[in-house]
């Protein structure tokens, strides 16, 4: 099984931190970076890029962006909490984590239902999460080979391009949050590029399950007894201090992961909030 500091580990802890750039760089363009808004819905802007010429891809990239009311952790954690995830994708089928390659990067196979006419999909990728920067934190998502998820019978193997969640603070408001979720994906098998395109459309309104299910659970903490307000607080600040004394996604190091939980520093990443209940 790789660890951190194996080869095949080393390589898809790097991947990660690329893939987190890609996604971040993609959820702060705009229309000057070759961005066309499709439209609003439910409060998400909807925005889409068309591959350029000389791109891998053939398929659009799109992302939707919505304002949450919760602090940025807070968000982070309901994303993170293993019971929320069929509620932000009613697809999803089953996430297998193949490898622990790190605290903050995993190999995960995901499997996806069939939606008619076409058949399931089923994608394999590296995962990262964490924080970003100060303001900013990231679950990116890429496709990769991996001799441990081999093609299974009954579904067609897709491909990631980029994907994922940014949550950024916003510096007048810290007790709300702006999230963009961001996907490029290649469905493969018979579905004409034009049909991927659209599917591809409706995939940002993810977010709008992702801020229903944060406020409704920050507001309900908000109304609990002052005493228990009090404790998530501090607690709030303890993850802030842990952040202060540790390293952010895109800083490298070559600790070794006992090195890198003595000093504060996982993976070249940095530690993120806790989910309220396991990580999914």
């Amino acid at each position: 099984m790789p660890s951190a500091g194996s080869p095949v580990g080393t390589r898809y802890e790097q991947q990660g931190r690329e893939s987190c750039d890609r996604l971040v760089a993609a959820a702060l363009a705009t229309d000057e970076d070759g961005w066309t808004p499709i439209g609003t819905n439910k409060d998400v802007f909807i925005m889409k890029k068309s591959p350029q010429k000389g791109e891998a891809s053939s398929v659009n990239c799109v992302k939707g962006t919505a304002i949450v009311r919760a602090p940025p952790d807070f968000v982070y954690r309901v994303l993170k909490t293993r019971g929320n995830v069929g509620k932000f994708d009613d697809m999803l089928k089953e996430a297998r984590v193949i490898d622990e390659i790190s605290d903050t990067t995993r190999l995960v196979h995901l499997l996806y239902k069939a939606m008619w006419p076409t058949s399931a999909r089923d994608f394999t990728v590296i995962t990262t999460a964490g924080r970003y920067d100060v303001s900013t934190l990231v679950e990116a998502a890429m496709s990769v080979v991996d001799e441990r998820i081999p093609e299974e019978r009954g579904y067609v193997r897709g491909n990631v391009v980029c994907g994922g969640y940014v949550i950024r603070a916003l510096s007048d408001q810290p007790e709300m949050s702006e999230v963009t979720y961001v996907s490029q994906a290649e469905f493969k098998g018979n579905i004409p590029t034009f049909a991927v395109n659209k599917v591809t459309e409706s995939q940002p309104m993810c977010v709008a399950a992702l801020r229903a299910v944060a406020e409704e659970t920050y507001a309900a903490s908000r109304n609990e007894p002052h005493q228990t307000r009090e404790l998530e607080d501090q607690r709030l600040a303890r993850f802030d201090q842990t952040f202060a004394d540790s390293a952010y996604l895109t800083a490298t190091s070559d600790l070794s992961g006992k090195r890198r939980r003595k000093e504060g520093k996982w993976g070249g990443v940095r530690n993120c909030p806790e989910p309220f209940s396991g990580v999914e």
